[in-house]
Order: structure tokens, then C-alpha cells, then sequence
């Protein structure tokens, strides 16, 4: 029997709407697990008294919000900080305050399949660690699969049909110590980073180029609107325009424009690494207190113990960066004044700084450009395909990670 949990949404977030919607249709009405159920511990012990005798769980979709660093349902009702990578390792404790129902503990009988937990988030199955550690956290048996990539949900509809649909959208983000400053670099900077699609060949820069272009059409939009600068403090995002072709009509159409599956995004990044009174920070230079918080990252997150090996994420990853981005390349260092609210006492503290540059844009099939997606019809005639997802195990690797 499978579940399924979808969150309150705030007002006017169509895309979990349209998740609600989605799954709504895939999974009965007895697994669909309450909105009040808001962390992990509550779902999983909540599914554990919803099934039937003699019945086993199949499959439990999680709708999140998410990044490559955190999700945003709870693990216990205790918590009190944000789902990150952080909180996530400090949980994992014996006899801590998390405890797996025991049918999600236990090994499959012979022949038979995990548990699979579907993670439906933005991009948290980029981070490998994150997904094993979780894994591990809900004892190590369960199969846990979420998206590479942003993960969108939308209705296609008229009044004879509807259809949600549920794909993705490509990540395609740059780091930079110093800001981009004119529009052509940026073009050049995203057209000559060799963003890989799906199927390991090339993003094409003439797609890129066009996309990035929508950016200085707007008579009043200068760079400054989009290009972020040393005094930006917010993240500039502007919607794209893009529409996607579909392999067959869907509610008729066979294309259709949509903003929320196209953006871009920038920002200047700041990440406060250490805080201290005077007499800590005068004791030595602003590199050695980088140094310092380097080495205390990696004696408690650096590496992590999970079912089947060892995983780690680095303290570049942990500010933002890439796997295989060195904070030596991307982040500026400098010391603030700051100050201890609960005490008064001032101090400084230690910020990294670097420029980070997103274009988001759908995922389409390398050979006739429709839209990759799984769909799920409310009313009107079945779709001929109505899942479109590449049958190549890399390929699907590349868009969803499965630990």
C-alpha cells in the first residue's frame, strides 16, 4: 500500500496545490497521511497503525520544499531548527529521539522490495550525504529516491480535461569570487560551463543564450537588476518565459507556456562562519580563524558513517559551493562587528562572500525536445504516454539519485 504526505502550503503556492493534486490521484484516500503530521517521526509511526493487516508499504512520497542542503518537514515534534545537513547528523544518536517504526527497520523478506520513500523536493538529491544519512536515520532498510534537479508540479486543463504534471527543471548554477559584470560574460560564463543534460551530452549555448537574453529586453531593466554588485544584499530573481512542447496533446495543448518552470536567479552570498568577543578575535588573523572553523566542520560533519560505506561533505559544500569547488577560488574573506544580543558584549565575526548565478529551465527530451514528465489524469481521455521519463538507468541516474 502506498502513502503519501503533502504539507500546508503558504497562499498562493500553486506548486504544492498541484502536488496535492497529483498524488491525490496516485495514492487511495486511506494512505494519504494528515497535514498535521508534520515531521518525520509522526509520518512514519502514523503509516505504521494506517495499514491494513496482512498489508506491507510500498511507497511513501514526501512533498517538500528542499535545496541540496536541507528539507523542510521536521524529523521529530521536539525540533526546533531547520531540516539541514547539520541537524541531520547531530540526530543520528543511539537511542536518540528519533525511532523508525520497526517495519521500516526491519530487512524486506526474501525476494521482496524495500520500503521506497520518494523525497518530492527541489534538488536534495544532489547531495548524496544528506540522502544516505536520512536513509540511515530511518534504519538503514528503506530505499530513498529524490530528484537532482527543481521539481515542479502544474495543471494542464479545459473543461472537458485535466492533467498534473510532474517534471523538472535543470539547476544550472556558477559560483564566482568576484561579481560578473556586464551581460555578456554572464553569456559567456553559462554558455562555456559545459552544463551536462541528462544524457551526458552538452546543454546547448544557443539555449542558454536565449534564455539569458529575456534578461536586458525590458526597456527599464539595466544590470544592475540582475547582475548583484558588493552593496546587493537580496537575491534577484526574475521569471523566465519558456514553453514546453508535450510528446502528445495534453488537455489539447500541445505546448504550453509557463513561468514558474523557467527563472533566473542571483545573489551575493554571504555565510557567517564564526562569532567572538575581541579579545578571541584580536588572538589571531581573520585566515586563521577561517582555518579554525574549517577544522572544527570537518571533526564533526566532514565524514559520516552510513549503511555501506562513508560519505562527507566538505565545508565549501556545507557555505554553498560545489563538490570539487575549493573555497580558496570562490570566497572572500573579512571580519564584521558584531554582538552577543543575550550579553551586549561586542565582538566580530567572520563572513565568506561569493557570487552565485542560476538559470533554471526545464528538462526536455535530447531527441525531440518535448517535455520529460509523469502525469496523472483527473478527468478526460488517458494519455497515450503518460510517463516520459528516459528508460536508461544512467539517464534516470542523472535525474533522480536512489540510495
Amino acid at each position: 500500500m502506498d502513502f503519501a504526505f503533502v504539507p500546508n502550503g503558504a497562499k498562493g503556492d500553486f506548486g504544492i496545490a498541484a502536488a496535492a493534486r497529483f498524488l491525490d490521484m496516485r495514492v487511495p484516500a486511506a494512505g494519504r497521511v494528515p497535514r498535521s503530521k508534520t515531521n518525520l517521526q509522526d509520518i512514519l509511526d502514523w503509516i505504521d497503525v494506517a495499514i491494513p493487516v496482512g498489508d506491507e508499504v510500498g511507497t511513501v512520497f514526501l512533498v517538500s520544499h528542499a535545496s541540496e542542503h536541507h528539507v523542510s518537514f521536521l524529523f521529530t515534534a521536539a525540533q526546533t531548527d531547520p531540516s539541514v545537513y547539520t541537524v541531520l547528523v547531530d540526530i543520528q544518536v543511539p537511542g536518540g529521539p528519533f525511532r523508525a517504526p520497526i517495519r521500516f527497520l526491519s530487512a524486506p523478506p526474501a525476494g521482496a522490495s524495500p520500503i521506497q520513500i520518494v523525497i518530492k523536493g527541489c534538488r536534495i538529491g544532489e547531495s548524496e550525504a544528506f540522502l544516505r544519512l536520512l536513509k540511515k536515520l530511518m534504519g538503514g532498510q528503506v530505499q530513498v529516491t529524490a530528484p537532482r534537479h527543481f521539481n515542479v508540479f502544474f495543471a494542464v486543463e479545459n473543461k472537458s480535461s485535466a492533467y498534473v504534471i510532474d517534471c523538472l527543471s535543470y539547476n544550472r548554477e556558477l559560483h564566482r569570487k568576484a561579481p560578473i559584470a556586464n551581460h555578456a560574460d554572464l553569456v559567456t560564463a553559462f554558455t562555456g560551463a559545459g552544463f551536462p543534460r541528462y544524457n551526458g551530452s552538452p546543454q546547448p549555448a544557443g539555449e542558454m543564450s536565449d534564455l539569458l537574453d529575456q534578461l536586458k529586453k525590458p526597456v527599464k531593466l539595466d544590470v544592475s537588476k540582475y547582475l548583484p554588485t558588493a552593496k546587493t544584499a537580496s537575491q534577484l530573481k526574475l521569471p523566465l518565459r519558456t514553453k514546453v512542447k508535450f510528446n502528445e496533446p495534453v488537455a489539447g495543448e500541445t505546448s504550453y507556456a509557463l513561468k514558474v518552470i523557467a527563472e533566473y536567479r542571483a545573489q551575493r552570498v554571504r555565510k557567517t562562519v564564526a562569532r567572538m568577543d575581541m579579545v578571541a578575535f584580536s588572538a589571531k588573523p581573520v585566515a586563521d580563524h577561517v582555518t579554525e572553523a574549517i577544522a572544527n566542520w570537518d571533526a564533526k560533519y566532514l565524514s559520516q558513517n552510513v549503511p555501506g560505506g562513508t560519505v562527507s561533505k566538505t565545508f565549501g559544500e556545507h557555505l554553498g559551493l560545489h563538490q570539487g569547488e575549493t573555497i580558496a577560488a570562490n570566497v572572500t574573506w573579512s571580519d564584521e562587528p558584531d554582538e552577543d544580543k543575550a550579553t551586549g558584549t561586542k565582538g566580530r565575526k567572520i563572513v565568506g562572500t561569493y557570487y552565485s548565478y542560476q538559470l533554471i529551465h526545464p528538462v526536455t527530451s535530447v531527441t525531440d525536445g518535448t517535455l520529460l514528465f509523469d502525469s496523472q489524469k483527473e478527468k478526460g481521455a488517458a494519455l497515450t504516454a503518460p510517463t516520459t521519463w528516459p528508460t536508461a538507468a544512467t539517464e534516470i541516474a542523472a535525474l533522480f539519485r536512489t540510495v
